[in-house]
C-alpha cells in the first residue's frame, strides 16, 4: 500500500467514525476505499458529497448503512456533466 492509499484510508475511517448511522458496518468505508476514489477523484468535497447523500438516502430508507449499491447508485454533481460530454 502505498502513502496515498494509506492517506485515503485514513480519510474513509475518519469520516466512517462520524457515521452515525445505527446498522452501518465498522471498515465498510475502508473496504470500498477503490470505489469510492474512483466515484470521487480521491477529491474530499466529493467524497463529503457523496456520503452525506448516501447517509440522508439510508436514513430515509430505514437501513442506516451505507453500501456499495447505495454509494454507486448515487448521481454527483460532475456526473451529468461529464456524461452530457462524452
Amino acid at each position: 500500500m502505498n502513502a496515498t492509499s494509506v492517506s485515503w484510508q485514513q480519510v474513509l475511517s475518519s469520516a466512517e467514525a462520524a457515521l452515525r448511522l445505527r446498522a452501518h458496518d465498522s471498515g465498510t468505508l475502508p473496504g470500498l476505499a477503490d470505489l469510492l476514489h474512483e466515484r470521487t477523484g480521491g477529491n474530499a468535497g466529493r467524497l463529503a458529497f457523496l456520503l452525506r447523500g448516501a447517509a440522508v438516502r439510508a436514513i430515509g430508507d430505514g437501513s442506516e448503512k451505507l453500501t456499495a449499491p447505495l454509494l454507486t447508485g448515487l448521481r454527483l454533481p460532475d456526473d451529468e456533466a461529464s456524461t452530457a460530454r462524452g
